[in-house]
């Protein structure tokens, strides 16, 4: 969309804002997952009107996708809007987030293969971003993470441009072909 960089330069500020203001809160708590889900979704919910009455005052839209990760005490706390996307790097890649993305859709709807959707014309399409769209339905996930996990945080030029096997490869210094290849779901995974 037009003027992403100011979107997301917008958001960047709002994240900041919620860091310091928010996020000490957040971690005096004995539970995390709803204070972190509460105040990151009224920060994106916020920063997302704001988006909109600035792309209002340009006379049309802008937007951007949204990805925060945060990991205290063995649990991950996430957040994605968009197709931006958190990977954990451990004897696999496992991806932690869902891409909201038309190619996507059509993935779990049967209509397209995984390898049809990374060279489809719409792989870019998003389904829901910060500032666009009437819908914004954030997905939240919280899972255990262990001492040495990898996590990688990127958005979708950067996953466009490497492979799932480059970036274990890079983020451990061990070879593809020496990696552990047992299969896990993300909910084996996570919880």
């Amino acid at each position: 969309l037009a003027k992403g960089e100011v979107a997301s330069g917008m958001l960047v500020r709002a994240i900041s804002k919620w860091v310091t203001k928010s996020l000490p809160e957040v971690l005096s708590q004995d539970k995390l997952n709803r204070p972190f889900e509460k105040t990151v979704d009224e920060m994106i919910r916020g920063i997302d009107v704001e988006i909109k009455e600035y792309s209002a005052d340009l006379g049309h839209s802008c937007g951007t996708t949204i990805v925060l990760l945060l990991c205290f005490e063995g649990t991950f706390h996430a957040v994605n809007v968009g197709d931006s996307r958190i990977y954990r790097i451990r004897k696999n890649v496992l991806q932690i987030t869902k891409d909201q993305t038309f190619v996507q859709r059509e993935v779990d709807r049967g209509h397209l293969t995984p390898e049809e959707a990374e060279h489809h014309p719409k792989r870019s399409v998003l389904l829901q971003c910060v500032g666009a769209g009437e819908i914004l339905n954030p997905e939240y996930i919280h899972g255990k993470y262990l001492d040495g996990d990898v996590f990688l945080i990127c958005c979708d030029g950067f996953r466009h441009e490497m492979t799932q096997d480059e970036f274990y490869s890079r983020f451990t210094g061990r070879n593809v072909a020496n990696r552990s290849v047992a299969e896990k779901t993300l909910t084996d995974a996570i919880d």
